[in-house]
């Protein structure tokens, strides 16, 4: 639990007192360094950023222990500052002197340990600190149905400790006149225009008392904040927030609690986090985050909405400032007193644009204004520089939403039809017999390359027509040799994890001998019966005295292409054989070159073989051999037209749906397929559309807003989505990769028997698809991506490093298998030995099976782990890479190891080795 409320409101709320005023001394700590530590560390991207958050953490904790020693309680954090009140019960004297040595020992302590050192660099920290004793009024602000409620302090103890602050310097302590007064006989102080600067104390310091808390009081913690924040496990996350910091005027408490009612009432209708109203160091000051920890596909609609209709519904000016930027969502404070924020550039800059925007002006970021210009109007300001940022900053002015806009696509967009003609066309010759060739299908992620090829797959153009699919599955993190046409050979022979070796062999000679008594061509049934033993092993079968034990590395690799080519060949001729290659931008080294290996060898040969080959890949992740003679035909897909969008919709909610829905889903999703999907499924779960005599509409309680165009937020979206069991098993498994198995999923997790119920809730939810044997795979490779680099560095490290002991402990008797996925995750989880250990047997593996590129990978990443005084290891690994780039001809390379082989084996004074 996290103490996100403060104690003393927490107090208050139980005993039913919503609002007081009791004198006190107020104390404002600003910590210097932290702008230019910030823009330093978010140059390093999602990683500076947790260690911006670390950083902040190991700072602030002795701070904030200091401060409630002496009787403080801490009412507000501000990025790098800290609003503290030491309540007077009785002696104001005391109770200042207390305040002043909390405010000492703190700038004593920076002192003594101002830097802190980084894997970025060393950070000096200083702190200003003001201090005044004044009246406090606070009150709890509540929504119109009580629900929910914010806070605040205000009063001349918070205005002047903030004020103070100002004027004080790196490492001093600034006093008012009131605290002059109360402690002259204790301070040595030096006065400068309304100030004091403290010089010393005078006299003996009071002996801290260590606080303590009650638990969190969980009832009433969450009618101030959400579950999601009090109870998450999780130190933070990355996630792509909006940052809407606002500024009003100096209210009466009696029209500010009218205006949180507007705000509960907006934020009802548009969500987003409000935290509490912040007086002091910038006036009246909230800050609202959209995208953390709970996010929407339209969250940057929603917060420009927000402001908008917020500045319609109320009598005063409001001024604001809008950002939109990827940000560590985390603590920041301690365990005595937390505070839930976004460490980054966006809350700073949202804080830079709201102080520097005209009065009654929203100033909107670059990031927003390319997102939804068209469905709001903008001014664009110009170019400012802000403190804390060295680059100038694009400025937009939000004026008004625009209700009637019509969305602006590129490029040709008539659905699918055009495509799936195209697919046919391409595939016609194998109907007569022949080899129709390569055909690449390209599109950015979730444009629907994959559901293209599947619908052509079942669609009229097969009716009555027999067609062998060979589904090749590529997979990021397992790029093992030939992996995408093993993943298929496991389909085609019909094998499943519960079937024994010995079981699977006979199903292997069964299948094969079938295809081997039916081949007119005896050249090809020679050669599979020949090298059936080859094929066995890309689906981990062998046998004793085999011709593939027989044969060296170079012949294993040589036959594997061999017998793979005769294997598509022979099935060519029983029925034409369409191969299918996903997601060619992971495709491993070996089976990429078996492609035009595999073209070559069709077009040579004497007889006609009818096979079409169809691969898919994203646009930015093409491989330059895709773009050579390989390729007969391109298809580019871009996204789908209105006309389209609409017949979509309909599919998928079983009803027309009205003009006004396709409109906002073809604004939100921009004609993306994906998008479309998870659109309509979100706006069924949270019941914002309904049947009506027009078709399928939104309630009246939504406004139409333009869907922000960052396919990561609306992933972490539908993530939110799940429930926090679930989602945390999903953010597990996304260590795993695209495709996982239930057994390792489980043996990672601490959820006993309960795992099988989040998988399948997930699975219900459409997260990923599995099969009878346990074996997952995620519906889409960004939604694995997102769940997995939403989380920290820190978590992914423990991740890692639980997959490793979960693969050696299930694979223990088959850990040769798992080679490489095991230094894999090794080198994630920063297990620098294993790494090693396992890189070098994935080495080995790769050079016995003449996998010679692989294995020059492995080798190299097992050097890159060796220990530097470990020569004799280093000579192993380079002996065996030497073999390697001889096998492929690199004289270049070969010449260089073999000079480094040669200074090691002085180095090691070995005679037989330099020999």
């Amino acid at each position: 639990m996290h103490r996100v409320v403060p104690e003393l409101i927490v107090e208050n709320y139980r005993a039913g007192c919503f609002s007081g005023e009791f004198p006190a001394v107020g104390m404002f700590l600003d910590l210097s360094g932290f702008s230019s530590m910030t823009d330093t560390l978010m140059t390093h991207g999602q990683h500076g950023a947790e260690v911006l958050a670390n950083l902040m953490h190991g700072v602030f904790d002795p701070l904030v222990e200091g401060i409630f020693n002496y009787g403080g309680k801490i009412v507000g954090f501000a990025g790098d500052g800290i609003m503290a009140l030491f309540p007077v019960d009785g002696d104001a004297k005391s109770t200042a002197l207390s305040a002043l040595t909390s405010a000492w020992l703190i700038q004593q302590r920076l002192a003594n340990d101002p830097g802190r050192n980084t894997v970025y660099g060393r950070f000096q920290f200083t702190a200003k600190i003001g201090l005044t004793f004044g009246d406090v009024s606070w009150g709890i602000l509540h929504s119109a149905d009580g629900s929910s409620a914010t806070y605040f302090f205000r009063g001349s103890a918070v205005d002047d400790s903030a004020n103070a602050e100002h004027h004080a310097r790196a490492g001093e302590i600034v006093v008012t006149d009131p605290i002059c007064m109360l402690l002259a006989e204790n301070i040595r102080v030096e006065p400068f225009e309304s100030y004091y600067r403290v010089r010393g104390l005078s006299a003996g310091i009071p002996v801290p008392t260590p606080a303590t808390f009650p638990p969190v009081d969980l009832e009433i913690s969450r009618i101030f904040m959400p579950d999601e924040i009090i109870a998450q496990d999780a130190r933070g996350e990355f996630r792509q927030v909006v940052n809407l910091f606002m500024h009003l005027p100096d209210l009466p408490n009696e029209q500010l609690q009218e205006v949180t009612r507007v705000i509960f009432e907006l934020r009802k209708k548009y969500g987003g986090l409000l935290n509490r109203i912040d007086f002091g160091d910038k006036g009246c000051n909230i800050l609202m985050l959209w995208g953390a920890p709970v996010a929407y596909e339209n969250d940057i609609s929603r917060a420009l909405n927000f402001i908008l209709d917020l500045q319609e519904r109320v009598d005063f000016h409001v001024t604001a400032g809008v950002t939109y930027y990827v940000a560590h969502a985390g603590y920041l404070g301690s365990v005595m007193c937390e505070d839930y924020t976004c460490y980054g550039w966006g809350v700073n800059l949202a804080s830079r644009f709201m102080m520097s925007a005209p009065q009654g002006q929203i100033w909107v970021d670059d990031r927003i204004a390319l997102r939804i210009t068209n469905r709001f109007e903008m001014d664009y300001v110009g170019e400012q520089r802000f403190k804390g940022f060295s680059a100038l900053q694009k400025v937009h002015r939000l004026k008004r939403y625009n209700q009637y806009v019509e969305s602006v696509h590129q490029g040709e967009l008539i659905g699918r039809d055009k495509e799936l003609a195209q697919l046919e066309k391409f595939i016609e010759p194998i109907w007569w017999g022949d080899f129709a060739g390569m055909q690449l299908v390209l599109g950015d992620a979730g444009i629907g390359k994959g559901r293209l090829v599947q619908s052509f797959r079942y669609s009229r153009v097969f009716e009555g027509r027999q067609a062998l699919w060979a589904f090749c599955q590529s997979e990021e993190i397992l790029q093992e040799a030939f992996n995408p046409f093993c993943s298929w050979l496991f389909q085609y022979f019909g094998f499943t994890t519960s079937q024994d070796i010995a079981t699977r062999k006979v199903i292997f000679d069964s299948k094969l001998n079938a295809l081997i008594s039916v081949m007119p061509n005896a050249d090809l049934a020679h050669d599979l019966d020949r090298l059936r033993s080859v094929l066995g092993a890309l689906v981990d079968l062998f046998w004793d005295g085999s011709l593939y034990d027989e044969l060296d590395a170079e012949g294993r690799y040589n036959n594997t292409l061999l017998v793979l080519t005769s294997l598509i060949k022979a099935e060519s001729l029983r029925q034409p054989l369409i191969l299918f290659v996903e997601d060619v931008q992971f495709i491993d080294e070996d089976s990429l070159n078996f492609l035009p290996r595999l073209k070559r060898s069709i077009l040579a040969a004497d007889e006609d073989y009818p096979i079409a080959v169809i691969a898919t890949a994203r646009v930015e992740n093409l491989n330059p051999i895709l773009d050579s003679d390989l390729i007969d035909e391109q298809i580019h897909l871009h996204g789908l037209r209105r006309e389209a969008v609409a017949r979509l919709v309909e599919i998928l909610l079983g009803g027309v749906p009205s003009l006004e829905l396709v409109n906002l889903v073809m604004e939100r999703s921009e004609g993306n397929p994906y998008f479309i999907e998870q659109i309509i499924r979100y706006l069924q779960e949270e019941n914002l559309i309904e049947m009506s005599a027009s078709g399928w509409k939104q309630v009246q309680r939504i406004r139409e807003s333009f869907l922000p165009g960052d396919i990561g937020a609306l992933l972490v979206a539908r993530l939110d989505q799940l429930s926090r069991k679930v989602k945390e098993v999903v953010q597990t498994a996304s260590v795993l990769g695209r495709e996982f198995m239930l057994d390792i999923l489980a043996e990672m997790t601490a959820e006993g028997d309960a795992i099988e119920r989040y998988v399948a809730d997930a699975e219900q939810s459409s997260i990923w698809v599995g099969d009878r044997d346990q074996r997952y795979v995620f519906t889409h490779g960004l939604l694995r991506d997102a769940a997995y680099t939403m989380q920290m560095r820190a978590r992914r490290l423990e991740l890692h490093s639980l997959a490793v002991s979960a693969l050696e402990k299930i694979h223990a008797n088959e850990l040769k298998f798992h080679y490489a996925e095991l230094g894999y995750h090794s080198e994630r989880a920063e297990l620098w030995e294993k790494t090693q250990r396992y890189y070098t047997l994935a080495g080995k593996t790769a050079l016995d099976t003449y996998q010679n590129l692989k294995g020059i990978e492995y080798f190299t990443r097992a050097l890159s782990f060796t220990r530097q005084h470990d020569l004799v290891g280093k000579f192993e690994l380079l002996i065996d890479r030497v073999e390697l780039y001889a096998r492929r001809g690199d004289h270049v390379s070969q010449l260089k190891d073999l000079e480094m082989l040669e200074k090691l084996a002085h180095d090691l004074d070995d005679a037989q080795r330099e020999a």
